[in-house]
Order: structure tokens, then C-alpha cells, then sequence
């Protein structure tokens, strides 16, 4: 069997540009890249297409009918033939995309709070498998193309504001206030904590730098002075953060991911 590992598109890249949309009367949620449109969600429960070529302003929107309340999340499939919408109703909404404007197809239920975050899998999926994490605390794992659920995780001890993954096989989720995030094989129905929570204090840059000593007979060597110490409450203690929640993850290989949280 052969394949590729690099892909040749061209001898150079070109000039990097910005352009912003606007959406009169819509304040958008999140956002699904396809090679044709980039899907936006909105809090009034409605998907906008934008077209790549054109890149113009939306001139109308899909869902309105088939959500009730607002739109916390948007996916798309890495072959341009799914969407997927959810939100405030606890509905997994999926869309056809294949052809000139989204077809909705059908609405997959299971959540029992708003579902917060989406995400299909772009490596190892032909089955269009998709993972849903929700404020009722679980992960659940579907099947776009009988569009049903397949299964449920428990683990997270708060609501799960988001998740990310590669694979169907495995996913990486954030618990928010129990300041953990968890890395989960999917097949084997097992997780892996990772514990947040970590203290830092006012001032600090990266890691503790090694404390400047004196050289015989007093005084330092010159560059080598020690910076200004940090200044102390009136109880002689230094300011501190404290990470209180766990909010966001990204999943960048196979052995890394990403994690962030309200400490910045």
C-alpha cells in the first residue's frame, strides 16, 4: 500500500489579508471552516453561510425552525458533506452541505443540558463519527451517518465546556470548575485526569529564575545585580491567581494537547 505523507499546493505563499463580516442583528458564536463557506452560529439559533469567494455579507440564514434558543457551537466534516449545530435546546442539528445551500436532515437528542461543544474527528473517520460534550456533565459519541447516538461518558465532576479530538478514538475534554481535563480512549472506555488548579503569583514570568548571590568581600559582578523584589501585601504576602476553572482544550497530536483557564 502506498501513500502520501506531503501534499505539493504551490512553490509560495501568498501575501496574508483580513477582511471582516458583519452580521446585522446576529452575534455570532462560533465558527465551521469548509474548503467552500465558513458556517457561523448565532445566539438567535440560526446558521449563516459565508461563500470563500465572495466573502460577502450573509444574506440569509438556516435553522430557525428546526432550534429553539441559541447556538453555543458549530462543526463541520473535513469532506464538506456535514454540519453540525447545537446549542441551547439539547439538539444535536445536522445539516447536508454537499450541495448549493444546507439541507437539514435530522435532530439527534441524548443531551440533557445544552450541549457546549462539538467536533468531528478529521483522521480515522469514514463512519462520520461525532463527539458532543454538554453542561449535564457526559460526552457522547454519535454516528452521522445512521444519525444516532453510540455511547455516553462519565467522568467530569461540572459541566464540560469543550472538547476537542483528531481521532473518534480518542477525545480530550475541559471540566470547567472541576479543573481537570480528561483524555479519553474512546474504544477502551477508559480516561486519563489532569489536574488544573495551579497558583501563581504577581510578576511571575515562566519559571523562578536562579537568586543572585554575592560575591566575596559583598557587592555582585556587573549585569548580574538582582532584579527589584516583588512587592508584598501587609501581611508579607504576594499577590496570588489561583486557576478556578478549566474552560477550553485543543488537541495538537497524538501526545500533546493544549488547556486554558480563567488564571490567563
Amino acid at each position: 500500500m502506498q501513500g502520501k505523507i506531503h501534499n505539493y499546493i504551490s512553490t509560495k505563499v501568498g501575501t496574508p489579508s483580513t477582511k471582516f463580516i458583519s452580521t446585522p442583528g446576529q452575534l455570532p458564536t462560533s465558527a465551521a471552516l469548509t474548503t467552500t463557506h465558513i458556517y457561523t452560529s448565532t445566539k438567535r439559533g440560526v446558521v449563516l453561510p459565508i461563500s470563500l469567494d465572495t466573502m460577502a455579507k450573509p444574506k440569509k440564514s438556516y435553522g430557525k425552525e428546526h432550534h429553539k434558543g441559541e447556538l453555543l457551537c458549530i462543526a463541520a466534516s473535513e469532506d464538506g458533506k456535514y454540519l453540525v449545530s447545537a446549542g441551547r435546546d439539547k439538539l444535536l442539528g445536522v445539516w447536508d452541505i454537499s450541495g448549493a445551500e444546507p439541507v437539514w436532515k435530522h435532530g439527534i437528542p441524548g443531551h440533557k443540558d445544552a450541549v457546549t461543544s462539538v467536533v468531528i474527528p478529521p483522521v480515522g473517520n469514514p463512519s462520520h463519527h461525532l463527539l458532543s460534550a454538554s453542561l449535564s456533565r457526559h460526552l457522547g459519541l454519535h454516528s452521522l451517518s445512521t444519525l444516532s447516538i453510540i455511547d455516553t461518558f462519565f467522568g467530569h465532576q461540572d459541566s464540560i465546556t469543550s472538547v476537542s479530538a483528531l481521532k473518534p478514538s480518542v477525545a480530550v475534554t475541559a471540566g470547567s470548575r472541576d479543573r481537570t481535563c480528561r483524555w479519553w480512549k474512546v474504544e477502551e472506555e477508559v480516561q486519563l485526569v489532569f489536574r488544573g488548579g495551579g497558583k501563581t503569583f504577581e510578576g511571575a514570568k515562566g519559571l523562578a529564575e536562579e537568586e543572585k548571590k554575592e560575591r566575596p568581600g559583598g557587592g555582585y559582578y556587573p549585569g548580574e545585580e538582582p532584579a527589584e523584589k516583588p512587592k508584598f501585601d501587609k501581611k508579607g504576602k504576594r499577590k496570588e491567581f489561583v486557576e478556578g476553572s478549566l474552560d477550553t482544550v485543543c488537541v495538537l497530536d497524538e501526545q500533546h494537547f493544549l488547556s486554558g483557564g480563567d488564571s490567563g
